[in-house]
Parts: structure tokens; sequence; C-alpha cells
């Protein structure tokens, strides 16, 4: 007797079984294995997903063997140095550099400050024979020299006047005051240069405000992060009226693109410290001026998106995530259609994520995926000067029949992958995206990705990694406000700070100010000084 366990754990006298019987146990014995491999290699797959998302980098253009440690304090010195690079002598600097006017180039637009370097009288006389020297020539050298921030008071002082014979003669005299700017806040230190300084300062360099507080310290004021933190959110009280116009410029557009990212805000009423709320983001097409719309909301469900864009009608180009579902299904919208377009950065990049954890033997399908996707991109950049009509037509010669090949190789895979795994999760996005990945062959205004939502995302996490959270909603809307004037001011190639000061000035000292007047204030106006352009404001 021979006494073998069963798949089911149970005793069994395989001696007693007769041919069939053993078979149909190998077969059970074969797919219990079968499954428990494909497990194992779920798992091992997870680990290192894991690990990659701990240690590894996010960049896809660098990825490393995900297997190996990362150094948690890299140097930026260490890194790109290398003691044994050859460092050129002077002379070969000089023979390098033959480009005429490439220092000056670099500083063109930086004011000049001359030091000249002469004998004195005394001094000009030749040693050897004692006449008077001439100047024979003279040698420029340039360097940048940096004057740290420097703060001033202003301190207004109005004078008021009265008409003495009128005192004199019991006549009711006229007392006159000299004009004078209004305050930007009521009995309030703060001018309009200094709430640009600390606006820019936080949300396009990231300085939280307790480092500006230091800073301010440092520079002999006290002036705290709560103050500081008043007079951002008082300052997104004017920015608010920008924030208006910019967004029904916005929503007469028929193609935004829009993205999503998470943000911890503690004092929320009714909610936990701990609960995730979401700063939305919204932008314009390429081929429209640029507009960049932050959006705070308490979580990330799709009556955000619906609601924020109940008046807008056109293309909606996104990540694929269902939260904008129901705006693009709902055939009753006042507005009109919204059309879902997709993003093959993303398709891309779950090929590429299943890359990185497919240890040191990964499935060529991973690799065919990734090169179907650069095809798609590479003919992108062939045409992505061309006028959006021109674009049009070179997609359609191109690109369609390269995406029906594509997904036709997806359909092909999605029978042979293991859905859980990373190359199925790939392979399962581009088949129920495929609708919304084609969509950008209908319009040569549309990307073939969601770069553009995804790049004004970046400065909020840049900034978010630095300050962390915001302690209230109100801070969270002051915040979205705020970045979203300086990120539409940079794309328009304004210097925030400058435009900033101007926007304050201008709306501090208009009483009633119109819609009209608004708008001569936004970033993409005509309107908008010279001083206020990149490179102009000194």
């Amino acid at each position: 007797m021979e006494i073998k366990k069963d798949v089911n754990g149970k005793s069994i006298d395989i001696s007693s079984l007769s041919r069939d019987e053993m078979e149909e146990m190998l077969t059970e014995y074969m797919d219990r294995n079968e499954a428990l491999e494909l497990e194992n290699a779920w798992l091992i797959e997870q680990i290192r997903a894991n690990k990659k998302k701990i240690y590894g980098t996010s960049s896809e253009k660098n990825m490393i063997d995900p297997d190996e440690q990362l150094s948690f304090f890299m140097n930026e010195a260490e890194t790109f140095s290398d003691p044994e690079a050859y460092e050129p002598a002077l002379k070969d600097v000089k023979k390098r550099h033959k480009a005429k006017g490439a220092k000056k180039a670099k500083v063109k637009n930086v004011p000049v400050k001359i030091v000249e370097y002469r004998l004195s009288p005394g001094e000009q006389i030749c040693p050897e024979c004692g006449h008077r020297l001439h100047e024979m020539k003279k040698t420029v050298r340039d360097e940048i020299e940096v004057v740290p921030a420097r703060f001033t008071v202003k301190r207004h002082v109005s004078y008021t006047y009265a008409c003495r014979n009128c005192e004199s003669n019991g006549i009711k005299g006229t007392i006159i005051t000299a004009p004078s700017p209004k305050a930007l806040f009521r009995n309030s230190l703060c001018s309009s240069s200094l709430l640009a300084h600390i606006i820019t300062q936080k949300y396009v360099y990231a300085l939280p405000l307790n480092r500006q507080e230091q800073m301010f310290r440092r520079y002999g004021m006290e002036l705290s992060r709560q103050t500081l933190s008043n007079w951002v959110i008082a300052g997104s009280k004017y920015l608010a009226r920008l924030y208006g116009r910019m967004k029904r410029h916005l929503m007469a557009e028929d193609i935004v693109h829009a993205d999503e990212t998470k943000l911890e805000v503690i004092n929320e009423p009714g909610r936990k410290a701990t609960q995730e709320s979401y700063m939305w983001v919204y932008c314009s097409g390429k081929h429209s001026a640029p507009c960049v719309l932050y959006d705070y909301e308490p979580g990330r469900g799709s009556k955000y998106p619906t609601g924020f864009l109940e008046d807008f009608s056109g293309y909606l180009q996104t990540d694929g995530y269902s939260g904008y579902n129901q705006i693009c299904t709902d055939k009753d919208r006042k507005a009109g259609p919204v059309i879902s377009a997709g993003c093959f950065a993303h398709a891309r990049r779950k090929f590429t994520d299943a890359l990185a954890v497919a240890g040191k033997s990964p499935s060529p399908n991973i690799s065919q995926g990734i090169r179907y996707c650069d095809a798609l991109f590479a003919i992108e950049k062939e045409c992505i000067d061309d006028t959006p009509e021109v674009r049009a037509s070179y997609r359609n010669e191109h690109s369609a029949p390269l995406l029906d090949e594509y997904f036709a190789w997806v359909k092909e895979m999605s029978s042979k992958v293991l859905p859980k795994s990373k190359l199925g999760e790939a392979i399962t996005y581009s088949r129920n995206q495929e609708q919304q990945l084609r969509r950008y062959l209908e319009d040569g205004r549309l990307e073939i990705s969601n770069n553009i939502a995804e790049r004004a995302v970046k400065p909020f996490v840049i900034g978010r990694k630095n300050w962390l959270f915001c302690n209230t909603p109100h801070g969270a809307d002051a915040s979205a406000i705020s970045y979203s004037i300086v990120e539409t001011a940079k794309g328009n190639g304004l210097e925030p700070f400058a435009y900033l000061t101007h926007v304050f000035d201008v709306m501090s000292q208009t009483e009633g100010i119109t819609d009209e007047q608004i708008d001569s204030l936004l970033p993409w106006s005509d309107e908008i000084p010279e001083n206020c352009r990149e490179g102009q404001h000194q």
C-alpha cells in the first residue's frame, strides 16, 4: 500500500487507483502547480513593484535594476563628478568658445555696471624714459554679481491742508488731504510687492511660509507664518476675480486637459486629518493661450469635474481615470457633449512599470508594447510643428495603420497574459481605452498624451513635498487660486513677481473694478506692461 495526499490534502492509496483515476489526479496536480507558479510570479512582481516604489527612480528614461539598493543620501556633486575626467586647459577652453557674444547672450537682459581701472595721472609715467603713457588697449571681463534681497519700509506721509482765512472769518473752510495710494490691506504692513514676493516664493519656488518666516527674521523683520498665511489668503480674494475670468475663458475652449493629485487638509470640518483631499487641474490645449486652473475639492468623485466643467463642451483629455466618465457619458448636458480623449503616455507607462518589476528575464511582449508606443510618439515628433490640418493628415497616413496593428496585438495578448500581472494591467488598460486612445486622430489640435495637464500638476506636487499639507480649506482654496495665476503667468511668458505686483497695484487702487478691467490684467492680455515679461523685470 502506497499512501499519498491529493490536492486537497486528503490521504489516498494510489495503489488502488485505476489508470484513468491516476491520470485525473496527475492533471489536478499539474493544474494546481501551474496556478501556484502564476501566484508566485505575481507575488514576486508585487514585491519588486513595492521595492521600486520605495527605492526606485520615477523616471522612465533611466530605469535601474529594482533589485539594486539605492542610496538614500545621494549627493549631487558626488553623483555627477568624475575624478578621472579630463579637465581642459585654459587655452583649450578658449578654443572651444569661439562663438562671439556667447557670454553676452547669457546675460543680455541683465543691467551692466561698468567698473573702470585706470592708472592715476602720477602713475602714467614711463619708468624708462619719463614720458607720459597713452592708452594702448583695454581688456574687458564680465562676471555676474549677486545683490541679496533688500527690504525697505516705505512710509506714506499724507498732509492735510486747511484755509486760515476761512477759519478767521468764520467761514466753513475746506479741508484738503494730499492724495496717496490706498493700502493693499487696511492697517497692514503688506504692500503689493511684498505679497507678490511671498506668493512667488511659495508657489513658484516651493518655499514654505515657515522658512520665509525665518528668512524675514534674518533681514530684521518679525513676520510670523500666521501673518504671512493671512496675507496670502487675503490676497487670494483679489486674485479670485482673475481666476473667475480665466475660468470663463477656459470654459469657452473646445479642448481641455485634466488631471488630479492628492492633498492633505488637516482642519477640514467633518473629516479626519488623514482623509485624502484632491487638487484638480484643468488646462487649455496646445493651440490656445496657456490657461491653467487648479480646483481644490475634498474628494476624487466624478461630481467634482462634472461640477467644474458644467459650462464646457468639447474634447476632455485625461489619463483614463473613471471619475471623468460621468461628464463624458451625460447626453443631456446643457453646455453640450464632452468627448473623452485618452493618453498614450499612460499606456506606455503601464508597460514600463511592467518592465521595472520583471526581473532579469522580462517578457519580450513588454518590450514590444513599449516599441509600439515609441513608434507612435516618433510620428508625433515628425509633425509637431505642423498646422493642425497637416498634422491630422499626417497622422491618418502614418499613425492610423500602426494603431490598428497595435490594438490587434493588444487583443491577441489579452488572452495570453495573467490579468493581475503588470503586463496584464498594461494590456487591459489599452484594450479598455482603445476608443479614447484613438481619439487624437480626429482633430489635429489634440495631443497623443495628457502631458500638458501632468506638467501642470508637477509644480503643485513639488511644492507639496516642501509644505506637505494645508491647514484649512481656506488655505487650500487660496493655494489653488495662487497656483492658477502664477502657472498661467509663466505659461504666457510673464515673470510672476513683476506680474503679481502689477495686478495687486492695479486692483487695490481701482474702485469698483469691472470685468473689462479685469480682462486687461489677464496673463495673455496685450495690456500687460513690458516689464512684467520674463527677462525684462529688473
